[in-house]
């Protein structure tokens, strides 16, 4: 496999990038918000400088000294130690050739101890085959790093079910319980072990 590397994102990387950008259609789960791309000098130049802050990291996915795709590392909390990644490959040209892996992998080693999948991702991927996928494959690459996962957000027995399929062993959100104050946090763990406990037949 052809293997990519990262590069910290710079003006004219960004332009060479979105040059040959392409809308992806199989993203939107309605269809009346696809639109296609094409280039704009001074949008991109815009979306280039809003990316400038501290709470963000953007990289280039390098391939063959070409930029083909970029990754995001959003809303970096120095304090809590996490932040949420995203990927965006330029065509399909470069995409279901194990470059997204690849770039995925090499932010991860940078950015996290623990990965976390918040609501919208897996929400968003969801909806169909492609997405599926990509959440199977997220999780995935988490193992191969030797990261913890956890699943944010989790609402749903489906969406429950569907990371459980996926590997995903340790999840939180309102299908488990609410948010909640550390004494309220302390005693519903202590009564969810206690029934456990009981329901097993072992002593805690």
């Amino acid at each position: 496999m052809t293997e990519i590397t990262l590069a910290p994102m710079t003006r004219e990387l960004f332009h060479a990038l979105y040059r040959g950008f392409e809308n992806d259609p199989d993203i939107y789960m309605n269809m009346q918000y696809y639109t296609q791309y094409a280039y704009n000098q001074e949008k991109v130049d815009g979306r280039f400088d809003s990316l400038q802050t501290p709470e963000r990291v953007v990289f280039a996915v390098m391939l063959d000294g070409a930029p083909i795709g970029e990754v995001q590392l959003k809303r970096i909390n120095r304090e809590r130690n996490d932040c949420t990644l995203s990927i965006h490959l330029q065509n399909d040209a470069v995409k279901n050739r194990g470059f997204g892996t690849q770039a995925e992998k090499q932010a991860v080693r940078y950015a996290f101890d623990v990965l976390k999948l918040d609501r919208e991702f897996f929400s968003t991927h969801m909806s169909n085959d492609r997405g599926k996928k990509i959440i199977m494959h997220t999780i995935s690459m988490s193992k191969d790093v030797g990261l913890g996962l956890i699943a944010e957000g989790v609402e749903t027995a489906d969406q429950a079910q569907l990371l459980e399929n996926c590997g995903c062993d340790t999840a939180q959100g309102y299908l488990y319980a609410k948010p909640m104050r550390v004494q309220e946090a302390e005693k519903y763990l202590k009564n969810t072990l206690q029934s456990k406990t009981d329901n097993e037949g072992v002593t805690p």
